[in-house]
């Protein structure tokens, strides 16, 4: 009886001992930590949303507001061409937009260049010195100008934009205002500081106001047809629109 009693009481020590061992083990040990790591994860990150709840809360209209531009930025991003990247594939259309212009606005510019610096001014030494070599001059500088013209304006007027004229006039429009004043030319009788030409506006007198109507009607022939040119090569996807 004594020795079973003894037996069973040495089992219990071994079974004790070996609890002890096991929980101070480097196993047991490395798991505590991860447990108390993964604890304070837990409440740290709880705190972070009560503090976010709190402090940054926004009105639900906005919210929604935010949504609705992400989706829609991302559904452009995600439309073919690249999305609105300017990759490899983009300047090659952009490339073939120069091309175009550059041919339509060119032939385009021809009849009025030559109606302007031949037979208006082309024997006015004054405004003209050589009115063919003026004619072939500007009907070059016109091309290079409606090539540049043709490449903005694919990139103004892109995919979704098509149907928007007031956006077409407008780009048209930009270009050929600029170029218009660019080309005046101020006589030598003029006065200046302030300037004063004469009648009817003393800024611009007839002859400044028939150089602007000239260079007018050039520029809205030769943007307007670079224009018509792309818009036709758009719709047959001769040139791809830029997304």
């Amino acid at each position: 009886m004594t020795s079973q009693v003894s037996h069973c009481c040495l089992v219990v020590l071994l079974l004790l001992v070996t609890s002890a061992i096991s929980a101070f083990s480097p196993q047991s040990t490395k798991k505590i930590s991860e447990t108390n790591s993964n604890n304070n994860i837990i409440k740290e990150t709880n705190l972070l949303s009560s503090y976010s709840r709190r402090y940054l809360s926004f009105p639900s209209s906005s919210v929604s507001s935010v949504e609705r531009y992400t989706s829609l930025g991302a559904r452009r991003r995600g439309a073919g061409g690249g999305g609105g990247q300017f990759t490899g594939v983009q300047r090659i259309e952009s490339i073939k937009a120069g091309v175009v212009g550059l041919l339509a606005g060119g032939v385009a510019l021809t009849i009025p260049a030559f109606f302007r610096d031949v037979i208006v001014y082309g024997n006015d030494g004054e405004a003209v010195a050589n009115g063919f070599a003026q004619w072939e001059f500007d009907t070059d500088m016109g091309s290079i100008e409606c090539a540049l013209f043709a490449i903005v304006y694919r990139y103004c007027v892109r995919d979704g934009e098509e149907s928007n004229d007031m956006l077409k006039m407008g780009v048209v429009g930009a270009f050929a205002i600029v170029r218009t004043l660019s080309r005046i030319r101020i006589p030598t009788y003029c006065s200046f500081a302030p300037l004063d030409c004469g009648s009817p506006l003393g800024y611009f007198d007839w002859n400044t106001l028939g150089q602007a109507s000239l260079s007018g009607l050039e520029s809205a022939v030769m943007f307007g047809a670079a224009a018509a040119a792309i818009d036709y090569c758009h719709d047959r996807e001769i040139i791809s629109r830029f997304r």
